[in-house]
């Protein structure tokens, strides 16, 4: 396989910069990922939309790196897995405990588990629930916008998923 490596900021299409500014003074770099997917402005522009889905959606930060942590186990994203840790762990303060248990979905969480495992079976089966599963998220409390907002989280993490999966770019965020 072709060695990928991602592109600095320098390197990025002027329209891509463009839209990277905010997130670059917001976290003083923007991670190889994020510059990886930003070689395509089309693809930037709509993963930053996708991105926005999860923070203007009632999901709380803790319900939403259960979601991404899942799927991005189950879509096998080392880059992911290792990003989302580093953010459950150091931004939104999950314990260890609590990311192996969005990792591998067993949260006893009466929401958090069941909320992993409906992101993980969604991932796993191409965006196809059963109704009893459908059923079991309405029970949480969410509705119909809730429904597509967390849709919109999962695709956005699969994105990320797959373009690390095709490129196999350097990890880099540490290890805790």
């Amino acid at each position: 396989m072709k060695k990928i490596t991602a592109p600095t900021f320098d390197e990025l299409p002027t329209a891509s910069q463009t839209m990277l500014v905010p997130l670059r003074s917001k976290m003083g770099r923007i991670p190889a990922i994020i510059r990886t997917i930003a070689t395509s402005p089309m693809l930037l522009e709509a993963y930053l939309k996708m991105d926005l889905i999860g923070k203007k959606s009632k999901f709380t930060a803790k319900e939403q790196e259960y979601i991404k942590l899942s799927v991005a186990e189950t879509n096998k994203c080392t880059y992911c897995i290792a990003a989302h840790t580093y953010i459950a762990k150091n931004v939104i303060k999950m314990t260890d405990q609590e990311i192996t248990e969005a990792i591998h979905c067993e949260s006893t969480d009466k929401k958090l588990g069941p909320l992993s495992c409906l992101a993980a079976t969604a991932a796993k089966n191409g965006g196809h629930l059963e109704k009893d599963d459908i059923d079991v998220f309405f029970s949480l409390g969410y509705d119909l916008k809730d429904l597509m907002d967390f849709i919109g989280i999962i695709l956005a993490m699969t994105v990320t998923n797959y373009v690390h999966n095709m490129t196999d770019i350097e990890i880099d965020f540490p290890n805790s």
